[in-house]
């Protein structure tokens, strides 16, 4: 995939937003031990996007005959998507900088940017439910790191197109150029020109960051990734599509549009059934993702994640590149930490490390009773923990 972006380097054209606006209280903490600033990020960039050529549905019966074409691939069904062509755009991208109120001169310069996955938006990395267990920002500032952190496109605070055109190369680019503005201490608040960016995914996050080793491994010094097996081969998207029982989401923007889907309910999301075929010689099977597993939760926070989820567009998840789990990162030589909850896809290590061949040091983890969705499982702060020492025994 070809990058080519460019983008505004002027903190003043941004919109500077009280750390404690309305609009975003509802589900971002913001620890009391740290200074937030909001950004409204102005960017502009290329990247390949295809057309769309199926119908677009506009009710939920209209995705489910797609949905079940799709799935069957019925004799005559076209391919959904046209070959990309380059398109130029420009959005907006709503974000949070936090760093500790009293700096740590050892860590505090070192900026984590923090991409989420399907269904959360950036609270993701710092909810409003029960801080002190569920609050990777909470728990980053008390160890004395800064944390940047971005709704990505089509959700939250960041310009709306469509879900049908909202594709998996946009995505990337945008990263790359927050990484790069950051790297300039732009967006960074008093500290300036951080010592260090570090790269934290979630899920979908963490393929944008695995894009951004492979297309732009000069962009960061470190990269985390969290949700995230490496240990597969393939993905059945038609399955995920079944598992989910997908909706057109329901969201309070006129903006969005019935190519922004979502999980049918709690428990469709709780349990949801895939099949993933494991990457080394094997023919074994896991059946099923857990976002959440029994007895490693608290129900109630699976239910204020269903009570607050957010879209993701059907664009992305078509065009999302499961083969970019195989690509190997020649050029990344700094750390690199794999991270993934025990009921999710555990194995790790291989091919994971023959990937990140050229890292200066490559550690995988499995974090006990934990599933898919890490930072809302009882064991928390245990992974956080498990993040924050890799960074700070990689000298960041």
């Amino acid at each position: 995939m070809k990058i080519q972006s460019l983008i505004s380097l002027n903190p003043s054209l941004s919109i500077l937003i009280s750390a404690f606006s309305q609009a975003q209280c509802r589900l971002v903490y913001y620890p009391p031990n740290a200074v937030c600033i909001e950004y409204m990020i102005p960017v502009n960039l290329t990247a390949a996007v295809s057309n769309f050529n199926g119908t677009k549905w506009t009710d939920n019966a209209g995705l489910t005959d797609f949905v079940t074409d799709f799935v069957g691939r019925v004799p005559g069904f076209p391919s959904p998507l046209s070959t990309p062509q380059n398109v130029t755009s420009h959005f907006t991208i709503g974000s949070t900088f936090c760093t500790p109120k009293i700096a740590n001169t050892s860590h505090a310069d070192t900026v984590i940017l923090a991409s989420h996955g399907f269904g959360f938006d950036r609270s993701y990395w710092s909810l409003a439910y029960e801080p002190e267990k569920y609050n990777f920002v909470d728990f980053a500032i008390s160890q004395g790191y800064s944390v940047f952190f971005y709704d990505r496109l089509g959700v939250g605070s960041s310009s709306r197109i469509s879900g049908f055109t909202n594709q998996f190369s946009i995505q990337p680019s945008i990263l790359i150029e927050l990484a790069g503005l950051l790297k300039a201490g732009k967006y960074t608040g008093n500290i300036g020109v951080p010592r260090a960016v570090t790269l934290i995914g979630h899920s979908f996050g963490s393929i944008l960051t695995h894009g951004v080793a492979v297309y732009a491994p000069q962009a960061v010094d470190e990269i985390v990734l969290t949700g995230y097996g490496l240990n597969f081969s393939t993905i059945d998207l038609p399955l995920v599509l079944q598992g989910w029982n997908v909706r057109i989401a329901e969201t309070a923007s006129a903006e969005v549009d019935a190519g922004y889907l979502t999980w049918v309910d709690l428990y469709a999301n709780i349990n949801m059934l895939v099949s993933i075929n494991c990457a080394q010689g094997t023919k074994e099977t896991y059946n099923a993702i857990r976002f959440f597993k029994a007895l490693g939760y608290d129900i109630s926070a699976a239910q204020f994640l269903e009570a607050n989820k957010q879209p993701f567009a059907v664009g992305e998840l078509l065009t999302a590149e499961p083969s970019l789990s195989k690509f190997p990162v020649p050029k990344f030589s700094g750390p690199v930490l794999l991270i993934n909850g025990a009921y999710c896809v555990d194995v790790l290590q291989h091919p994971a490390a023959e990937l990140f061949s050229s890292s200066m040091n490559f550690e995988s983890h499995v974090q006990p009773g934990m599933s898919h969705a890490m930072n809302l499982h009882y064991n928390a702060t245990g992974y956080y923990r498990v993040v924050t020492d890799f960074l700070s025994d990689n000298g960041f």
